[in-house]
C-alpha cells in the first residue's frame, strides 16, 4: 500500500505549483487532440482528472468528457474552472472500480497511476478497458524508471516555490529520493501559508510514487488484454529509454 498525499488541502494550490499557474496542460492536450482526431474519438473518460488540466482542454476542443477524481475538492476546483463548458460531466470515484459507461477513449494523465501499487495498477487497466468501446484508446503517462536512474533525476530531487494566493504567501518545498529496489520515488513535502499577521500554518506529508520501465508497461497492458500498444515520450515525442523523463502509453482495446 502506498502512502497518499492529502489533495483535500492541496486542491486550491494545485494549479499554482503543479501547472505553473495555468488552468490546463496545453502541450499534452495538443497531442491528445491530434491523436483523438485521427482516430475518430468523440467521447472521453478522464480518470484521476484532478483540477481538469486535460478535461478542460479536451472539452474546449469539442470532445464530450466524463471526468472523475477520488478527491471531491479537486473535482470542485475543476468544476469551477470549467463552469462555462457544457460538455463535461463530473464524478467522484475510484478509477480502479467505477463504470461510467463506454467511451471512445480513456485517459489518466500527469503520473496519476503512480499513486497505485502494481496490483492496483493492473485493476485500473482492466477497469479502463471495461469503460471503453471496442477499439477504444487508453492513454496514460508515468515517469520512466530507466531515465530516473540517471542524472535526470536531479531535476526532480528538489522543488521550492512561492506564490501569493488571496493575500497569503504560500511556500512549497518538496524533496524526492529514488528507491531503486522498489522502483518508487519517495516524496516529502512541506507547505507553509502565512498572511504576515498570524502564526504561519504549516503541514507536511510523506508519500510514494510507483514508477515503471517501458517494458513493464507493455507487459501489464498486454496482460490486461490491450493491443496495438505504442510508447512515446513526453507529449508524444519519440521515446528514448534512457533520456525520456516520461513514458506516454497509447493502447487499443
Amino acid at each position: 500500500m502506498l502512502n497518499q498525499p492529502d489533495y483535500t488541502r492541496y486542491a486550491e494550490y494545485y494549479d499554482f505549483f503543479e501547472l505553473a499557474g495555468f488552468s490546463e496542460s496545453k502541450n499534452t492536450n495538443s497531442f491528445l487532440v491530434d491523436l483523438f482526431g485521427i482516430n475518430g474519438v468523440q467521447t472521453v473518460v478522464d480518470f484521476a482528472c484532478g483540477t481538469g488540466a486535460q478535461t478542460i482542454g479536451l472539452a474546449k476542443a469539442g470532445f464530450k468528457l466524463t471526468a472523475s477524481d477520488l478527491n471531491p475538492e479537486m473535482v470542485k476546483v475543476a468544476q469551477k474552472k470549467s463552469k462555462r463548458l457544457k460538455n463535461i460531466t463530473f464524478c467522484c470515484g475510484d478509477m480502479c472500480r467505477e463504470k461510467y459507461g463506454t467511451f471512445d477513449a480513456a485517459i489518466c494523465m500527469f503520473n496519476a497511476i503512480g499513486h497505485l501499487n502494481r496490483a492496483a495498477f493492473l485493476k485500473f487497466l482492466l477497469n479502463a478497458k471495461n469503460n471503453l468501446n471496442a477499439g477504444g484508446l487508453l492513454v496514460f503517462d508515468i515517469l520512466n524508471y530507466e531515465a530516473m536512474k540517471t542524472s535526470i533525476f536531479e531535476e526532480y530531487a528538489h522543488m521550492s516555490k512561492e506564490v501569493i494566493i488571496k493575500d497569503h504567501l504560500i511556500s512549497h518545498v518538496r524533496n524526492c529520493t529514488l528507491n531503486k529496489r522498489k522502483k518508487q520515488i519517495e516524496i516529502s513535502s512541506l507547505i507553509c501559508s502565512q498572511d504576515g499577521t498570524h502564526k504561519p500554518e504549516k503541514w507536511s506529508e510523506n508519500w510514494q510514487m510507483q514508477i515503471y520501465t517501458s517494458d513493464q508497461i507493455v507487459r501489464l497492458l498486454s496482460k490486461a488484454g490491450f493491443k496495438e500498444i505504442h510508447i512515446f515520450g513526453l507529449n508524444g515525442t519519440p521515446f528514448n529509454n534512457e533520456l525520456s523523463d516520461s513514458i506516454l502509453a497509447v493502447a487499443q482495446k
